[in-house]
C-alpha cells in the first residue's frame, strides 16, 4: 500500500481556490472530519458492531490506516491542500491504534477476542498493514521538539502494537518516511527508534504521565526502572 501511494506521485493536486473561501471551507471540513474520526476511534470496541460483523473493527482499522497514510503523504507534498494538520493526523493515529491494540492493560479491541476470533481477525488484516503501522507510529516518536514527552505518551500503545505483531517496518516504510520528512531515512534507523521508544525510561516524565492518565496509581521516581526486565523487544525483520 505504501509503495502504491509513493508511485501515485502528484496526480491528485487540486486547483487553487480563492484564499478566503478556501480557508473557511477548510476550517469547517477539518473540525467535522476530526470529530467524526475521533468518535469512530472511540467506538471500535462498541458491541453493536458485532450485529453487522463481529470482525468489522479489523477492516475498519485497516481502512483508516490506509487513509491516514495517504493523508500524511499528501500533507507532506501539498500541505495547503489537506485540511487536517500533522498534529491532527498524529492525534487520530494514536486514538485509532489505542482502540485497536490497547495499552497493554487488556483495553484494546484485539484484547477482547478469544484465540479463534484473534486468528480470524489477523487473517482479515492486509499484508501491508504492519509496515504502514510502523510508518505512522515512527512519525509520532521521531526526533524533534518534545520528543521525550511524545515517546512517554505513546509508549504503552506502541508496546501493545508490537506485542500484537502490528509493527514491522520494511524498506518501503523507510522510503515512505524519507518522502515525508524530506531526507533519507534508512530501515535500521526506523527500527532502532521504534524499539528505543518501546524501551525508553524517563522516571520523572513517566510518573507525571501516570499521575495524569491513571489517578491514584502513581509510583515513586525510579519505580519504572525497578520493574522486572522482560527482555529486549524486537521488530520482525524482513530479509
Amino acid at each position: 500500500m505504501l509503495a502504491r501511494l509513493l508511485k501515485r506521485g502528484n496526480d491528485n493536486v487540486r486547483p487553487d481556490a480563492p484564499s478566503q473561501r478556501r480557508w473557511q471551507a477548510s476550517t469547517r471540513i477539518r473540525v467535522r472530519v476530526r470529530n467524526v474520526l475521533r468518535r469512530w476511534a472511540a467506538a471500535q470496541a462498541d458491541p453493536r458492531l458485532a450485529w453487522v460483523n463481529p470482525l468489522a473493527p479489523a477492516g475498519n482499522f485497516a481502512m483508516i490506516t490506509c487513509a491516514l497514510a495517504h493523508l500524511r503523504l499528501d500533507q507532506a507534498r501539498h500541505p495547503d491542500q489537506v485540511e487536517l494538520t500533522e498534529d491532527d493526523l498524529d492525534d487520530l493515529w494514536q486514538l485509532w491504534l489505542r482502540g485497536f491494540a490497547g495499552t497493554g492493560q487488556g483495553d484494546g479491541w484485539l484484547d477482547s477476542l478469544d484465540d479463534a476470533e484473534l486468528t480470524l481477525a489477523r487473517d482479515r488484516l492486509p499484508d501491508w498493514l504492519p509496515e504502514a503501522v510502523a510508518a505512522l507510529s515512527w512519525l509520532i516518536i521521531r526526533p524533534g521538539r518534545n520528543q521525550r514527552e511524545r515517546v512517554i505518551r505513546f509508549q504503552p500503545v506502541l508496546t501493545a502494537a508490537l506485542a500484537h505483531d502490528l509493527l514491522d517496518p520494511t524498506h518501503v516504510t523507510a522510503q515512505y518516511l524519507s518522502t515525508i520528512v524530506g531526507h533519507t531515512i534508512v530501515l535500521t534507523h526506523v527500527e532502532g527508534e521504534l524499539l528505543g521508544a518501546v524501551d525508553y525510561i524517563d522516571d520523572e516524565l513517566w510518573c507525571a504521565h501516570r499521575c495524569r492518565t491513571r489517578p491514584g496509581s502513581a509510583e515513586p521516581p525510579g519505580a519504572a526502572r525497578r520493574r522486572p526486565d522482560p527482555g529486549p523487544a524486537r521488530c520482525p525483520r524482513h530479509h
